[in-house]
């Protein structure tokens, strides 16, 4: 076990002993501390929402279809600024065959401002379709 190892578990200990401490002293706040934990957590397991799917083609190393999935989750943050680059989360490609047909599926997630804005302005949703075909290109 390396020191910094040694150090997180320390630190996992103390953070118990604290949660023991307050569920004895304020088992209300307790309470609320663990409701508030459980329902952020509930955030963190959102899936991602398709809002758009774009069909194209892989043509290296074999042509295949490519479905990408433009989907909007809350886990991505939004832009900083108008200047700054935009948050985005490219998802395993999923290898799919039904009949002859085969073809690859990939998600891609953007904050769910920044695909309201797409709706609102063609420019922009152009943008992110290239976006998400250049992060695709970069990780096949």
């Amino acid at each position: 076990m390396t020191v910094s190892s040694k150090g997180l578990l320390t630190h996992i200990s103390q953070f118990w002993n604290m949660l023991d401490d307050l569920a004895e002293n304020d088992p209300e706040r307790y309470r609320n501390f663990i409701q508030q934990e459980l329902k952020d957590g509930k955030q963190l397991c959102v899936n991602p929402e398709p809002q758009l799917c774009i069909q194209t083609k892989i043509l290296k190393p074999n042509e295949k279809v490519l479905f990408i999935n433009l989907c909007q989750w809350e886990r991505i943050p939004a832009p900083q600024s108008a200047t700054r680059p935009v948050p985005v989360s490219v998802g395993r490609p999923e290898d799919s065959a039904e009949a002859s047909d085969a073809y690859t599926i990939i998600d891609v997630a953007y904050n769910p401002g920044v695909l309201q804005a797409a709706e609102k302005d063609q420019g922009i949703k152009d943008q992110l379709i290239r976006m998400a075909m250049l992060c695709i290109e970069e990780r096949l």
